[in-house]
């Protein structure tokens, strides 16, 4: 199996707050009449498997590539017991309205509760925003459960979390546990675990979609008071420059300026994603060498047993993120 830059079909979601964006910033052909409110990207959810949408594997499911060939694809560094699924899912959200306030589970709880499910940690990072765009993520002061059941009760719960007003290119890291949301108006690319667990406490005044405030209440973490705003520690490169993002036990991701060219080398031990966040190029890779066309808004895996490659800029530079499992 000749394994290369793999592109997938997009798998859209409709939702209440979804929006647009998605056409008119990447030029999607989006389904009719309906509010798209995510992208999954690269997904291998029960229902929701990606498939393969460039080259000689267009049409195999990533479930079914992993089987295939479960080495080769993801990795010597995961095992054999690694490779049921994916371990990551890579998504856009398009918030034309506000999103729920909810939190995430971690791994303890979901195992416990959710059937064995994963819990969740995920990037955000911001590919566009209105202005006055804003996220909210952990408390602005002093919470516990009795004042965030009040504040449920008042239907004001947004006074309790700490806002983060965003612009492009700005990154937010959320862990389980901690109580979130986001605003109108905002484009995201979002890398996360494997998991869907949600826990909705409120809803922005909408009616009609399930509530979860008891388990919410259960794993929220009340001392969650922390800017979750990323910093950055830029890295100067020859034709780019780099500065990781995160760097936790589920996934390490950095950003990459290239203004001319960067090198990279899947060599066997782990499979990386490639998020191309702006501007545009091409990868090159293999011994012919063969080329691939990229650009802002496309998402690819590149498989453990891919070899070396280079990214080429284009003529206004080419931004990315590269993740990686540990």
């Amino acid at each position: 199996m000749k394994l290369y830059p793999l592109k997938f079909r997009p798998i859209y979601k409709e939702k209440v707050w979804g929006g647009g964006k998605l056409r008119d910033i990447y030029g999607r052909q989006l389904p009719a009449n309906i509010r798209i409110g995510e992208s999954w990207e690269i997904a291998d959810r029960s229902g929701d498997v990606s498939c393969v949408a460039n080259g000689e594997l267009e049409g195999i499911s990533m479930r079914d590539l992993i089987r295939k060939d479960p080495e080769r694809v993801l990795g010597r560094a995961f095992g054999a017991g690694f490779a049921v699924r994916f371990p990551l899912l890579i998504k856009f959200i398009d918030a034309k309205e506000p999103l729920s306030v909810q939190v995430h589970p971690d791994d303890a709880y979901a195992a416990a509760h959710e059937g064995g499910e994963a819990g969740k940690t995920e990037l955000w990072y911001v590919l566009q925003s209105d202005r006055d765009a804003e996220l909210m993520c952990g408390f602005q002061g002093e919470s516990d459960r009795d004042s965030l059941v009040a504040a449920l009760k008042g239907d004001n719960p947004l006074e309790k979390l700490r806002r983060i007003r965003v612009k492009s290119g700005d990154a937010v890291f959320v862990t389980p546990g901690s109580i979130h949301t986001i605003g109108a108006g905002v484009l995201i690319l979002e890398v996360g675990t494997n998991s869907d667990v949600t826990y909705r406490l409120y809803d922005c005044g909408r009616t009609g979609r399930q509530l979860h405030v008891k388990p919410a209440l259960d794993v929220i973490n009340f001392e969650d008071r922390e800017d979750h705003l990323v910093g950055r520690v830029w890295h100067e490169g020859e034709g780019y420059r780099s500065s990781v993002i995160v760097d936790c036990p589920y996934f390490r991701t950095r950003e990459i300026v290239i203004s001319e060219h960067w090198s990279g080398d899947c060599a066997g031990e782990r499979f990386c994603v490639i998020s191309v966040v702006s501007g545009e190029g091409r990868i090159v890779y293999g011994d012919q060498p063969d080329t691939i066309a990229v650009g802002a808004g496309d998402n690819l895996l590149l498989p453990a047993a891919m070899g070396e490659y280079k990214i080429v800029a284009g003529r206004a530079g080419c931004g990315v993120l590269h993740t990686e499992v540990p």
